[in-house]
């Protein structure tokens, strides 16, 4: 599941836990940035999945009646609660997971991804249409940085999605200091 909110993210993919400060901290920027990293990861998947009949899809449920506000000050709790009546309720949300999921066009519109090369796999927003991620999706170098900074984090082999295809057994040991 992705959002929207990836539009207004910005990943540093040496620091995509902000663990040294060089940027305060907030739980929209946390989230927005952790979107973006989700959609550039999976775009590189797709890549790694290009001769294969596997497609890859980030998916936007909308805005969706959650616990997301736990964090966020008294004056945005209130305002979340007015928008409540705007929001989707949780089978509401799942539709654009479903139609991602069942509708042949999507499987084509994946297939033609493919067949252009292109740098970024389908995003399918909430009202259940084909949309255009952000122009810093496409941006493959740094979405080739993600992809290596996190299997280095969860501690795969660089060649792990190969190895996967190929049938081979690996292991996750996540922390990059793990012993495989």
């Amino acid at each position: 599941m992705n959002s929207l909110m990836h539009v207004i993210g910005v990943v540093d993919p040496q620091d995509m836990n902000f663990l040294t400060k060089k940027s305060k901290f907030t739980s929209r920027k946390a989230y927005s940035s952790s979107k973006l990293a989700q959609l550039k990861f999976s775009s590189i998947l797709q890549k790694f999945l290009m001769n294969t009949n596997i497609h890859v899809m980030c998916v936007e449920p909308g805005a969706v009646r959650t616990n997301v506000t736990r964090d966020l000050s008294r004056i945005l709790n209130i305002l979340y609660q007015k928008m409540f009546f705007f929001m989707f309720d949780a089978q509401q949300g799942s539709r654009s997971a479903l139609f991602a999921a069942t509708d042949s066009d999507n499987l084509d519109y994946c297939g033609d991804l493919k067949a252009q090369g292109c740098n970024v796999c389908a995003f399918i927003g909430c009202h259940c249409r084909i949309s255009e991620p952000s122009k810093e999706a496409y941006n493959e170098r740094t979405s080739f940085e993600i992809w290596n900074k996190t299997m280095e984090m969860v501690g795969l082999p660089a060649g792990g999605v190969d190895m996967i295809l190929q049938g081979e057994e690996i292991h996750c040991c996540y922390g990059a200091n793990s012993d495989r």
